[in-house]
């Protein structure tokens, strides 16, 4: 018999089905009810979703909208046809399997909510009007008195409320008669056994010995009458949930007490003592917590309670699987404070610094957003994207964000902060990979929101001498400087390269100009010493992943340049998204369009997408500047990246399928193949907008319209060639896709299978001086080293 189960059942393949209960013919009549009444709710909500529109009764029915009590005079008076009307039903299971919905009856409902739900449904009768104005009359003799006429609610009104009334109702007398029931089985058990229940022997002593020894040896489980070590665990863990409730009571008890008879208000008002308080500003925010944590002390009682019941005991097997729970209690602890902790701050204490405090009488109406949660309640989510008028400022935040993962892609490898994550070169590559990619595309997609912005909804009045204004003014000299700073970069970066490699062809490498990164090396240098006074002679030198050197210096110049001109196709494009010299009309014609137009020049690549669409392909390509450390003799020349870093790293990776069969990079060798048909795919795109591509799409049309497929599958619309503006989306796309699955697979491939071969002649080696040291020390005649000497060959 399995734990926790009361009969075992042989399913397919001989393992166990555990089940709480066995069924039988009250289970099998209990379920065939269930799916009684949830047939009839689908078959209600579904006749109103059908003919929410119209039917034959009421053909208009559409225009009466979604909720009306009559379908009118003249028409027949036909009621409770409106769509709400279906759904004005409900489905509530108890424990024994009774159904209760509206249509039907509840018995375990009260009396007080059957006579509460009846008077809401009547209220939509004339005849209630005179009890509701007596009720009134005699409201209006007291202090307190209404300020408003009273009527009688609509019929659709009065079913709103009362069927808020039967389902709070229903809902909570349900509840009660479960816990009443489940209390009263307890007490039946608790009160049929003396205390201490854990030791009968115990509960035998006819003096107070019983009392004093029961207290003293309650948690000495390892003495309670039938323990086990599962019911060990489940002991601790209920006691872990009184302990809680105990804390959480006596802090509530702290925070009552000052509230009520402290000086609390008075005290708080000196700001150093702001710091002990935590938001809790007066003694309204005293007692609201005190209250909280009495609530928290009840729930974690019952659940204490909860899990000493046999339904709700968990097995033992549950207890340890430590990794599991692990993982549970920090997601908990780090991830859900985490997300509260920003949310109390968001929400609540920046909004107590201005005075406004939140509460739960207006925590959706009121700041950080004008309108806080109540957009996103009522389906109005535009509203949440920017506190500004403009959804499109959001760029802004995006421009912000991306700061974050180049620093962190910057310094994961730079100055690795794990354990021997600097040793593991895949990890880093792939992980400065994976974060330049994300900073890319928030990055880009900063400035294309930007340039909507300025095309859609800048307003030139309204921005008169702002910053927006004078970068507009400014855009010039901000475009002509970034345009330098791009040709210096781009010059000499290029003319070292270009330098060493010509001095590489001449055979006098040591003529190469090699710029030692001094600053770099003092920072890595300093890695991991105080910050009150670095001491670079006595400074670690084995920390980083490795010291930088002149290729690092020639390749973060190089990804400088890629990231400078990005930043300039993206700057242009989003100050002159509204208009410039050549076009001061540009804002007329969008976001995106192909060409001026005839008559105006014909000046094509030149909004503000085109800006979006270059930078991508700049942006991308400045990612491929990869890791250097794995061929630093090599890096200072063009050569050297094309020998040692695309063709040697890459010629592994082909070899994931050779002649003698396939290894483990064969995965990323398909990947690598089918990527590129990707990327070069995209070549297609890029220049399908010409004309002489027409014939072609029309060709591939006719012959697919004469396949056997043509009676499923049938091409109806008129093939055209895209619009420039298509094609080059399509072909970014493909671009994109291609290129980053394509260098994936390249660089984690590579880098992986270097020194996978690295670990597997290491392995070699041992082998070989294993059996050699056997052989010398043992005397043996047979040479034992035979087969493996062919690690000389292979070396």
């Amino acid at each position: 018999m399995a734990p926790g189960a009361t009969t075992s059942i042989i399913a397919v393949d001989g393992k166990v089905a555990l089940l709480p209960i066995q069924l039988g013919t009250a289970d099998f009549l209990v379920h065939h009810i269930h799916a009684f009444t949830i047939h009839v709710i689908v078959l209600i909500l579904l006749k109103g979703v059908l003919f929410a529109r119209s039917y034959r009764l009421i053909p208009d029915k559409a225009n009466l909208g979604f909720h009306f009590p009559c379908d009118g005079p003249g028409r027949g008076g036909t009621c409770q046809v409106s769509t709400w009307d279906h759904s004005d039903v409900w489905g509530n299971i108890s424990d024994q399997g009774v159904v209760t919905h509206i249509t039907g009856g509840n018995f375990a409902q009260s009396s007080i909510t059957i006579n509460g739900w009846l008077r809401d449904f009547l209220w939509a009768q004339a005849s209630q009007q005179e009890l509701i104005e007596s009720i009134v009359w005699a409201h209006n003799k007291l202090k307190v008195a209404p300020a408003t006429q009273p009527r009688a609610l609509s019929i659709v009104q009065g079913r709103a409320v009362g069927v808020t009334h039967y389902l709070l109702g229903g809902i909570a007398t349900t509840w009660a008669f479960f816990l009443a029931r489940i209390i009263a089985e307890d007490l039946k058990g608790i009160l049929a056994l003396r205390f201490p229940r854990f030791s009968q022997g115990l509960a035998q002593d006819p003096t107070t010995r019983r009392i004093w020894f029961g207290i003293t040896t309650a948690h000495d489980f390892k003495n309670h009458d039938d323990i086990t070590e599962e019911r060990i665990y489940q002991n601790i863990f209920a006691s872990h949930f009184g302990q809680l409730a105990i804390i959480f009571l006596w802090t509530s008890g702290n925070l009552f007490h000052v509230a009520w008879q402290g000086n609390f208000e008075s005290w708080v008002r000196d700001p150093l003592h702001w710091w002990y308080i935590i938001s809790l500003r007066s003694n309204e925010d005293l007692y609201s917590g005190a209250l909280f944590l009495l609530f928290l002390s009840v729930i974690s009682l019952l659940g204490g309670w909860l899990h000493l019941q046999p339904k709700w005991k968990p097995s033992i097997s549950w207890f340890k699987n430590a990794e599991s729970r692990l993982n549970h209690h920090l997601s908990g602890l780090f991830g859900v404070s985490s997300l509260a902790w920003t949310g109390h701050l968001v929400h609540v204490a920046i909004l107590g610094s201005r005075e406004e405090y939140v509460r739960w009488n207006n925590f959706l109406d009121i700041l950080p957003h004008p309108q806080e949660l109540g957009p996103l309640f009522t389906g109005q989510w535009n509203l949440s994207q920017n506190p500004n008028s403009s959804s499109h400022l959001f760029g802004l935040a995006l421009a912000s964000l991306r700061v974050i993962p180049s620093l962190v892609a910057q310094h994961i490898y730079s100055l690795p902060a794990y354990a021997f994550i600097a040793q593991d070169f895949t990890t880093q590559v792939a992980l400065y990979t994976h974060h330049q990619y994300i900073e890319g595309f928030i990055m880009t997609g900063a400035f294309a929101h930007g340039a909507i912005f300025f095309i859609r909804d800048y307003n030139p009045k309204q921005n008169g001498d702002n910053v927006l204004a004078r970068m507009l003014d400014h855009k010039e000299a901000i475009t002509s400087h970034l345009s330098w700073a791009c040709l210096f970069l781009g010059f000499h970066t290029l003319g070292l390269y270009v330098h060493n490699d010509v001095m590489l062809a001449f055979g006098t490498p040591e003529k190469q100009i090699l710029i030692e990164p001094i600053f770099a090396q003092w920072i890595q240098s300093t890695h991991g010493k105080t910050s009150y006074g670095f001491d670079v002679l006595l400074s670690s030198t084995s920390s980083p992943a490795f010291n930088a050197g002149p290729g690092d210096f020639l390749v973060h110049h190089a990804i400088t340049l890629g990231l400078h001109t990005t930043t300039l196709i993206l700057v242009k494009g989003d100050l002159d998204a509204r208009g410039f010299k050549l076009m001061p009309d540009k804002k007329d014609f969008g976001y995106s369009f192909p060409c001026d137009g005839p008559g105006r020049g014909g000046t094509c690549d030149i909004s503000a997408w085109d800006a979006f669409y270059f930078a991508v392909f700049w942006m991308l390509n400045t990612i491929g500047w990869g890791n250097v450390s794995q061929f630093q003799e090599s890096s200072t020349y063009l050569m050297g990246w094309l020998r040692d870093y695309l063709w040697l790293n890459s010629s592994q990776l082909i070899n994931g399928y050779n002649p003698f069969g396939m290894n483990s990079l064969s995965v990323w060798t398909w990947m690598f193949l089918f990527e590129h048909l990707v990327w070069a795919t995209r070549f297609m795109f890029l220049i399908s907008w010409h004309g002489y591509w027409q014939e072609s799409i029309e060709t591939l049309a006719w012959a697919h319209e004469r396949t056997p497929l043509a009676n499923f599958i049938r091409w109806r619309d008129k093939p055209v060639a895209l619009s420039i503006i298509q094609a080059r989306l399509v072909g970014l796309a493909h671009f994109s896709i291609g290129y980053i699955f394509t260098y994936a697979a390249f660089l984690i491939a590579s880098t992986s299978g270097k020194f996978e071969l690295i670990t597997e002649t290491l392995g070699y080696l041992d082998t070989y001086f294993v059996k050699w040291f056997t052989h010398v020390c043992c005397q043996k005649q047979q040479d034992p080293v035979g087969k493996d000497e062919k690690i000389f060959s292979f070396l």
